[in-house]
């Protein structure tokens, strides 16, 4: 159900973007982001786990409008989560949530796991249209000793031109070059031992 309608699919590493931007400034700050990570001070850190999906979610008007995240949320709620896996979301970037555990205007981070759903924090000020915010929800993968890895990416898509998650509060989204830089300094680059076994982006235009 988490990546049921997933537009692209890579195993290993995020492949190579060509961009004629390359920010600088703009890539230290989003390195600089991944190594303080305020989220990883929530996540409980656990022994012998199979799979861990990191899913972002920013929920912009296709949320607001359409309920869509609170849906896809659902279809992943309707069945247990086996014993040793797990899914951790940051749901933000919207208006309006449908689901009552997830508050309007602000930034969610849960775990959904074979005991159920546990919000970890609520946040006031989270961009999800920032490098910076999904450098350092990659980020937690760098402490997690899961056997596999996954992540999973929802929201709008403009593929190489324009980028991916308009966040409806800010206005801000994130640019195609900018991805690429979060999975590096978030996510960490090795070609030996890659991050994530599976990325997923369940958005418009991104296998372009």
């Amino acid at each position: 159900a988490i990546i049921s309608a997933a537009s692209i699919l890579y195993t290993g590493f995020v492949a190579p973007v060509q961009s004629d931007v390359y920010d600088g400034p703009a890539s230290y700050a989003i390195a600089e982001a991944a190594s303080q990570s305020a989220f990883s001070e929530v996540i409980p850190q656990e022994d012998n786990l199979n799979w861990t999906f990191y899913w972002y979610l920013c929920g912009t008007d296709l949320e607001t409008n359409y309920n869509a995240g609170s849906d896809n949320l659902r279809d992943l709620f309707s069945k247990p989560m086996p014993p040793g896996n797990r899914v951790i979301v940051l749901a933000g970037g919207a208006n309006s949530w449908d689901l009552d555990f997830l508050k309007d205007k602000k930034q969610t981070l849960f775990m959904y796991d074979s005991s159920g759903i546990h919000v970890l924090a609520t946040y006031d000020k989270v961009d999800m249209g920032s490098a910076d915010t999904l450098a350092e929800f990659l980020a937690l993968s760098q402490n997690d000793s899961s056997a596999h890895k996954a992540f999973i990416g929802w929201n709008h898509g403009g593929g190489p031109l324009y980028g991916m998650c308009w966040d409806q509060l800010t206005g801000n989204n994130i640019k195609t070059h900018e991805i690429l830089q979060a999975f590096e300094y978030g996510a960490g680059y090795n070609p030996e031992k890659p991050a994530f076994d599976i990325i997923a982006f369940d958005r418009c235009l991104m296998g372009s």
